[in-house]
């Protein structure tokens, strides 16, 4: 496993969830501002860092 994409990935997907998290308990919604969907983005590509880095790894 690749640290030098793991820790990135880890660090963006943490970043990713921040940006996304709604404090109320309506239940999953679908992203309604600016800042929801590049929380979106950065999860993702955070996850597919972190995927990369185990793929590499092995």
């Amino acid at each position: 496993m690749r640290l030098g994409l793991l820790i990135p990935g880890a660090a963006l997907s943490l970043a990713g969830v921040a940006l996304t998290a709604e404090f109320d308990l309506i239940g999953p919604q679908f992203p309604d501002a600016p800042v929801e969907w590049v929380g979106w983005i950065v999860l993702l590509l955070g996850l597919f860092l972190m995927r990369l880095a185990a793929a590499r790894g092995s």
